[in-house]
């Protein structure tokens, strides 16, 4: 009887060890076979990969590859020199007292330099403590950080309105 306790007790935690055992026994024999079905199937695409390669090309096959690659050769050819003849570029606008370097394309800001430039002189600014000065000698030209951080966002607007009237 004390036997049969003693059993009943072990039969959970031997039952649990044996279902352990059992499924890592099919994990490890299952992966062995999904290994073997992966090979065979490289295997198998390889082997009629080689046999397509060693054939022969048929002539339709040749000729219709050279036009479709023409084809996308001059596409791509064309496409860039339409972009090139785009409106676009670089230039200075001018807004809220400064002038701005501005790259735009297709009617949209693609870059806004945030350094002003002098508006007598065409040259980029220097900044100096809490101004902005022209570096040009005979130029007292200068405007303060606090100034331009104020005339920053309205410039934009005005600069961008004048990119769409182009």
């Amino acid at each position: 009887m004390r036997n049969l306790k003693a059993l009943l007790k072990e039969l959970p935690k031997l039952t649990f060890v044996n279902l352990l055992k059992a499924l890592f026994a099919i994990t490890v024999v299952a992966t062995i076979g999904w290994l073997g079905g992966i090979f065979h199937v490289y295997q198998t695409i390889w082997t009629y990969l080689k046999i397509l390669l060693q054939s022969q090309t048929p002539l339709w096959a040749t000729i219709s590859l050279l036009a479709l690659s023409s084809l996308w050769l001059y596409l791509i050819t064309s496409h860039k020199k339409t972009f090139r003849k785009s409106s676009g570029g670089t230039d200075l606008f001018s807004a809220m007292g400064v002038k701005w370097l501005v790259s735009y394309q297709h009617k949209s800001i693609i870059h806004f330099d945030e350094n002003p430039f002098c508006p007598h002189h065409k040259t980029r600014m220097v900044g100096i403590r809490d101004s902005f000065v022209c570096p040009q000698d005979n130029c007292n030209f200068k405007i303060s950080r606090q100034d331009l951080a104020f005339a920053l966002t309205p410039a934009k607007n005005i600069v961008e309105a004048l990119i769409l009237e182009k």
